[in-house]
C-alpha cells in the first residue's frame, strides 16, 4: 500500500503540469481541472489498490482526465448555450427594440445548437474554445481528418436551424 502511494505521490509531481494544461484548455474552468485531476488520480489509485496493472500511467492519467473533461463539457452542454460569444451571434443593439430582436435571435440560435448532434456540438464548442483540429480529435477520439466535415456539417445544421427560427 505504501509503494502504491509513493507510486501516485511521484507520479502526481511528474505529471501534475501537463494534467493541468491540458485539461485545462478543455474545461476553461480552473477549478473544474482540479476536480477533475483529483477524481483521475482517485481512480488510478483505486485500480491500483485493487491489485490491477496500469502500464504507461502517465498515459493513462492524460486519458482518464481527458475523458472525465468530456463527461463535465457534456454536462455543461446547456451552460454552453448561454454562454456562446453573442459578437457570434448578433451585433450589439443600439436601442430597446433592437435588443429585443437580439434576445430572440440568441434564443433562436441556442434552441438551434441544442437540436446538434453531441458530436457536432462538442466540436463547434471546442473549436469556439480555440482548440485545433488535432486537439478536437483527441478530445473526441475521432480522427483529424473527420474534425472538419464534422464542424462544416454542424455549422450548416447551425445556420439552417437559425434560418428556420428567424425573427
Amino acid at each position: 500500500m505504501k509503494e502504491i502511494e509513493e507510486n501516485i505521490a511521484e507520479l502526481f509531481q511528474a505529471t501534475y503540469d501537463q494534467l493541468f494544461r491540458y485539461i485545462a484548455r478543455l474545461t476553461g474552468d480552473v477549478e473544474q481541472t482540479k476536480d477533475i485531476i483529483q477524481e483521475t488520480f482517485l481512480k488510478l489509485y483505486l485500480l491500483l489498490v485493487q491489485g490491477k496493472s496500469v502500464e504507461n500511467q502517465p498515459g493513462w492519467l492524460l486519458r482518464a482526465g481527458r475523458n472525465l473533461a468530456i463527461d463535465y463539457l457534456r454536462k455543461q452542454r446547456a451552460e454552453f448555450i448561454d454562454e456562446w460569444p453573442a459578437e457570434c451571434i448578433v451585433i450589439s443593439p443600439l436601442n430597446q427594440e433592437e435588443d429585443l430582436l437580439e434576445r430572440e435571435r440568441n434564443r433562436a440560435v441556442q434552441l438551434t445548437l441544442a437540436t446538434l448532434p453531441p458530436r457536432e456540438r462538442a466540436c463547434l464548442k471546442l473549436r469556439a474554445r480555440g482548440l485545433s483540429y488535432k486537439e478536437i480529435a483527441q478530445v473526441l477520439g475521432i480522427s483529424v481528418n473527420s474534425v472538419g466535415p464534422t464542424l462544416a456539417h454542424g455549422l450548416r445544421k447551425l445556420r439552417t436551424g437559425y434560418a428556420e427560427k428567424e425573427i
